[in-house]
């Protein structure tokens, strides 16, 4: 734009003009910046928010068998490095409030002989942690028996509620649903709770921290038969 256009634009402005390069466009605050985004059309964008992939598998977990304390399946052996949050991801900001979130989907295969108990779980904390905030889990629940490499699916949604004022004190809440073939035509659903119980709450979260994504299992019976793989770990930013 030339000098003398844009002294034309600032004394004689063109209204209608303006208008319409003022709808193409919204500013959104975030983290202390302003950001100017563009106006997409098909959806209202009115909360200035997105979904965002943070992390997609390239390859499956290691195949656990013959344990029963709960272990980390996501490991770095099998998938490669873990995912992990930066410090305050969840920090909250002018326009956002705290509404954000986290949804994990994960997606494997099982094997089983004389119905153990199984349990997933989603922990935040320290890498390969089985001990850090559980923002989601299952019930021990027997998945029937001889079973060989059936699916499974673990999805859940995990959401600040409540930022804490001093470290480890902030609360998530975790909801989702347990999916699981029990023959190529029957399957069994299980829900998911933060904390491992309902209302799905955990009070133990510290969002100042890198917090790695820990997606554990646990096994009720030690066999070779009774293994568990984790083949696919989607997580999702809704922020």
């Amino acid at each position: 734009m030339t000098r003398a256009e844009l002294e034309r634009r600032i004394t004689h402005p063109a209204l209608d003009e303006e208008v319409w390069r003022a709808s193409r466009y919204r500013y959104v605050r975030n983290r202390g910046r302003t950001f100017r985004l563009p106006r997409i059309g098909g959806a209202s964008f009115y909360t200035g928010t997105q979904a965002e992939v943070l992390y997609a598998s390239i390859k499956p977990g290691t195949a656990k068998a013959t344990f029963t304390t709960e272990a980390v399946i996501n490991d770095e052996g099998g998938m490669g490095p873990q995912v992990k949050l930066a410090a305050d991801f969840f920090q909250p900001t002018a326009n956002l409030a705290l509404a954000r979130a986290l949804r994990i989907i994960a997606r494997g295969i099982y094997s089983t002989t004389s119905a153990p108990t199984w349990q997933t779980f989603v922990r935040l904390g320290s890498k390969a942690s089985t001990a850090g905030p559980n923002i989601g889990s299952t019930a021990a629940t027997a998945l029937g028996s001889t079973q060989t490499n059936l699916l499974w699916e673990h999805e859940e949604d995990a959401v600040l509620e409540a930022q804490g004022t001093t470290a480890g004190t902030s609360t998530i809440r975790g909801l989702g649903v347990f999916s699981a073939m029990l023959t190529a035509s029957t399957s069994l659903q299980l829900a998911i709770f933060g904390g491992g119980a309902s209302p799905g709450t955990v009070t133990t979260v510290d969002p100042t921290i890198t917090n790695y994504i820990n997606f554990d299992a646990a096994c009720g019976t030690s066999n070779a038969s009774n293994s568990i793989q984790l083949l696919q770990l989607i997580i999702m930013g809704l922020n």
